[in-house]
């Protein structure tokens, strides 16, 4: 079981990234868009190389197994791919169905839900594991002071809960009802997502601006 260290000691957690949006504002599947030397979804996986088990809710037309085994170097019991019952209806129902792709879970783990467009989530993630030591869930609020439903973790216990009774349509900020929150600013642009050519362009620009990583000690 894979751990993430903080500040509040080794958080055992699981993810569901959601890639089965139609990518109609881009007019091409954009979780297959190159950001350097990785497609977008790739890199929103290798976010989550911490994660015990990594569930993609989308099809084979937007994510591929092999080849994100490939690059993640994950098996196929630690990176699962799955689709939401009906297709297409929806972000809340493909939650429901990454939830039952991850198959029953330690009661003190927890689930971290990520778009599968955001490609530079992997600042935000420490934080918002970090604030479940005293919330049920913890959402990514970005500079405009929005809430990024699609960039939050809980304890999986809660999100089944409030995933149990979820219908075609209902919207992701459905599932956040009568629940307290804890806000965790955004403050290295992780909620940057890809909806349009502008913001592909951006992104390109902030990956090319990024300093270069150093050397792996030997």
């Amino acid at each position: 079981m894979a751990n993430l260290e903080s500040s509040q000691g080794s958080l055992p957690f699981d993810a569901i990234v959601l890639a089965g949006g139609r990518s109609t504002r881009l007019g091409r599947n954009k979780l297959n868009e190159s950001l350097g030397n990785r497609t977008i979804l790739e890199r929103v996986v290798m976010s989550l190389e911490l994660a015990d088990t990594v569930v993609v809710v989308g099809t084979e037309q937007t994510a591929d197994l092999s080849q994100l085994m490939i690059t993640t170097g994950r098996s196929t019991e630690k990176l699962i791919i799955t689709s939401e019952d009906p297709p297409g209806s929806g972000p809340a129902m493909g939650i429901a169905a990454g939830i039952a792709a991850l198959g029953q879970s330690e009661p003190y783990k927890h689930t971290v839900i990520l778009g599968g467009d955001m490609p530079f989530v992997s600042t935000a993630i420490p934080s918002l594991l970090t604030a479940l030591s005293t919330h049920r869930v913890a959402v990514l609020v970005d500079n405009d002071n929005q809430m990024q439903y699609l960039a939050s973790a809980w304890n999986h216990e809660s999100l089944i809960r409030a995933a149990s009774n979820v219908r075609q349509g209902d919207s992701v900020r459905s599932l956040f009802a009568g629940i307290e929150i804890a806000q965790v600013l955004d403050r290295h642009q992780a909620s940057i997502d890809i909806d349009t050519e502008a913001d592909l362009g951006r992104a390109i620009a902030k990956l090319d601006a990024a300093p270069p990583k150093p050397p792996p000690s030997s």
